[in-house]
């Protein structure tokens, strides 16, 4: 499945393949019952993962930096793939387009992607008002202030 998926996605320009991401996180975000059922489904046998640090519980050690979510309000959809903690940012205080494209690179061989991305965001107002709409939140979230 991971090959498949990867060679689908591997397809697409970069920076389209992100946003097709963020897309599909989006639309699990609005459906909680099935971000929940998706979440217990690939994380039956992880309670031994769970970690507590800094007054904190976290369901899994693994976490999602600031890069990915730039404030789109797709938290819920990351926890469900198993997130133990999600950073979203870079956030600023008005919103910004960031770096011009092509900002977004692989590098196959390495197996890394480069991201110059920037400071893209819709502003500190309106991620604050994504991320309180969000249905649920089961681990720490983040912000990356910019």
């Amino acid at each position: 499945m991971y090959r498949l998926v990867r060679a689908l996605l591997f397809v697409l320009d970069p920076e389209k393949a992100h946003a097709l991401a963020l897309r599909l996180l989006a639309s699990l975000s609005c459906r909680p019952a099935l971000a929940r059922w998706l979440r217990r489904w690939l994380a039956a046998d992880c309670r031994r993962l769970e970690v507590r640090a800094f007054g904190l519980s976290f369901p899994s050690p693994i976490g999602l930096a600031a890069g990915f979510d730039k404030g789109e309000g797709v938290a819920v959809g990351l926890f469900a793939l198993g997130f133990g903690h999600v950073e979203v940012g870079t956030i600023t205080p008005r919103p910004q387009p960031g770096n011009p494209s092509p900002r977004l690179f692989r590098v196959p061989r390495l197996k890394a992607l480069v991201n110059r991305m920037g400071f893209n965001n819709a502003g500190a107002s309106a991620v604050a008002q994504r991320l309180a709409a969000l249905p649920f939140r089961p681990g720490p979230l983040g912000i990356n202030l910019g």
